[in-house]
């Protein structure tokens, strides 16, 4: 699993469009069908630059989050509201927190980023090891019904913030054996009609089914509540369906 550094400094700017309000209102959502007691403690894996963990933290939730991005975590520490937050540079596969949570979070597709099976069962087990009897796991993912009925392709994002440019070209390959899509991103940056900066990314994702995610419950001691349309509680998902969010109790 790479470490997105470089991706850093761009990364609020290409997902500026991302409404982490929203998000966090759906999460809470989640909290409120599916937690035994109120949630009052969260622990965000994969936090990027703090997009949900800051606004729940606003919100009155304690906070820890992690990223394995230094500078990730250097973006989310400058940002309004970032005391409320304990951030931590670690992985999400061998971390430990030296206590236990009501919830969970694995937001942004964090999990499809586990490629291996043992990846996967160490970020499930990761997960199970921080919560506290009856506490929800809550991720979003790439569905794999929908990404290998309609496989991703190239496509060109341009952002424009100010006089700069931003422009992310994306190449895409699905491996259908080891069910794992190779992404490459090509960004180039202009400012003032000057190219400031050009580099490529390979993100390797892997979209998830929804008998896996049952197993890998089940090896770590947790069980499989839902899975909805991203955004869609209590709706069921389907080849149409991207993005998918499961949710898991502790067992």
């Amino acid at each position: 699993m790479k470490v997105f550094d470089r991706y850093a400094a761009l990364y609020d700017d290409i997902y500026k469009d991302k409404d982490y309000s929203a998000e966090c209102d759906f999460l809470e959502s989640i909290f409120l069908a599916y937690a035994h007691k109120p949630v009052n403690s969260v622990l965000d894996c994969g936090c990027g630059t703090g997009g949900h963990a800051l606004i729940l933290a606003s919100r009155g939730y304690s906070v820890d989050a992690l990223d394995r991005s230094a500078e990730m975590l250097r973006v989310a520490r400058s940002k309004p509201l970032a005391e409320r937050v304990t951030f931590h540079n670690a992985d999400l596969r061998d971390f430990s927190l030296g206590k236990t949570v009501d919830i969970v979070l694995g937001m942004f597709a964090v999990m499809s980023y586990m490629t291996s099976n043992q990846d996967l069962r160490k970020a499930f087990e990761t997960a199970r090891k921080h919560l506290k009897p009856g506490g929800l796991f809550v991720f979003d993912s790439w569905f794999g019904p929908a990404v290998f009925s309609d496989p991703p392709a190239a496509r060109l994002k341009e952002v424009v913030n100010g006089n700069r440019r931003i422009l992310r070209y994306t190449y895409a390959g699905l491996d259908a054996v080891t069910q794992v899509a190779a992404i490459r991103f090509k960004t180039i940056v202009i400012e003032g009609g000057r190219l400031i900066e050009e580099f490529d990314e390979l993100h390797e994702v892997r979209p998830l089914f929804v008998q896996e995610v049952i197993h890998l419950g089940e090896l770590s001691g947790l069980e499989l509540l839902e899975t909805c349309p991203f955004m869609h509680l209590g709706e069921p998902p389907g080849t149409g369906t991207w993005n998918s969010c499961f949710v898991l109790r502790a067992r």
